[in-house]
Parts: C-alpha cells; sequence; structure tokens
C-alpha cells in the first residue's frame, strides 16, 4: 500500500518538527507504507525522502488534542534506528473521533473535568 499521510498525520509530525526546531518537511516527502485503523486509533508505518531522527525509540511529547466532538486523542512517533518508522493516535477510552480533523492541540495541562 502506498498512499499520503493524512491531514491528522502531517500535524503530528509538523509538531515534532517545530518542537525538535527542525524545517518542517512537505507532506510530499512522505509515504504511507502500512496503515491500521481500529476502533480507538491508528498505526501508520512510514518512510521520508529526507530522514526525521530522533535520539530514542518513542517521542512521546506531541501535545495531546481534542477533536471537533470533544474526543481527547493522544500520539507517539516511533523511530527505528534514529528514523521516522511510524505514527500512533489513541484515544482515551472512547471511540476514535469521526471526523478526526480538524483537531486543536492541547498546550499545557489537560484538565480532568
Amino acid at each position: 500500500m502506498t498512499d499520503r499521510l493524512t491531514s491528522l498525520e502531517y500535524s503530528v509530525i509538523s509538531k515534532f518538527c517545530k518542537q525538535q526546531g527542525s524545517d518542517v518537511l512537505d507532506a510530499d516527502n512522505f509515504t504511507v507504507n502500512w496503515r491500521d485503523r481500529n476502533p480507538v486509533g491508528f498505526m501508520t508505518e512510514v518512510s521520508c525522502v529526507k530522514p526525521l531522527s530522533y535520539s530514542r525509540r518513542a517521542y512521546e511529547d506531541i501535545p495531546n488534542a481534542i477533536s471537533l466532538d470533544g474526543t481527547q486523542i493522544g500520539f507517539v512517533l516511533f523511530f527505528k534506528q534514529g528514523l521516522l518508522d511510524a505514527i500512533e493516535g489513541f484515544s482515551y477510552g472512547e471511540a476514535w473521533p469521526q471526523p478526526d480533523w480538524p483537531v486543536k492541540f492541547i498546550e499545557g495541562p489537560v484538565n480532568a473535568d
């Protein structure tokens, strides 16, 4: 399967780049190798023309987000041998929102109400 990043996936990668102080690559630089969606999230395996690197296996500092219907969602980026390998999106005990874009990223602590 070859596909393009969704708007949400690209937004998560853009957040990572900004937080790392690196240039945000155009979405055309990425190829989706595999994508699995389930009722509470997704996992997308990617490759990139210009590799994005990180020194650890997982990057979990992407801010949580709130979907249009109020569902809180989170993200993890996975790296293999230092290079971006996959994006995971997950919900917190609720069904994955439909639609899942646009979202509002939550900077700072989340209110537990």
